[in-house]
């Protein structure tokens, strides 16, 4: 008996602590605040390959000359889906010119790590 706690002994901040894990399990962030981080360095990132590609645009694919915006708000679409959990990667795919991809997932939610988990469970022997 001595190890129950009363509705009065129980803190507020382990109840934080308790939702936080389970919306971690959910989404992959504890907090809001890490979420509007990750979407900060997101956007950050994207700035940034803006900022090189006004810099020197031959340089990029040439997708990105005729339509930078329209390619920048794509990765946008496909990293809020993503719950800015992925990053930005640059690279050479296939051609001579730079260009950008959002690699999405990276880190996986509690949630989707048990549901690929799940795939691989047999019954019997």
């Amino acid at each position: 008996m001595k190890y129950l706690k009363t509705f009065e002994s129980f803190s507020i901040n382990e109840e934080e602590e308790i939702i936080g894990k389970v919306k971690k399990f959910f989404t992959g962030y504890e907090t809001k605040e890490e979420k509007e981080a990750a979407k900060k360095n997101f956007e950050d990132q994207l700035a940034k390959a803006e900022e090189d590609f006004q810099k020197d645009p031959k340089e990029w694919h040439d997708a990105y000359q005729n339509d930078f915006e329209g390619i920048a708000k794509k990765l946008s679409k496909e990293a809020e889906s993503d719950s800015y959990r992925g990053d930005l990667e640059f690279g050479y795919y296939n051609t001579p010119k730079k260009a950008m991809k959002y690699a999405a997932a990276k880190r996986l939610t509690g949630m989707q790590q048990v549901a690929g988990g799940s795939g691989k469970l047999t019954v019997g022997a």
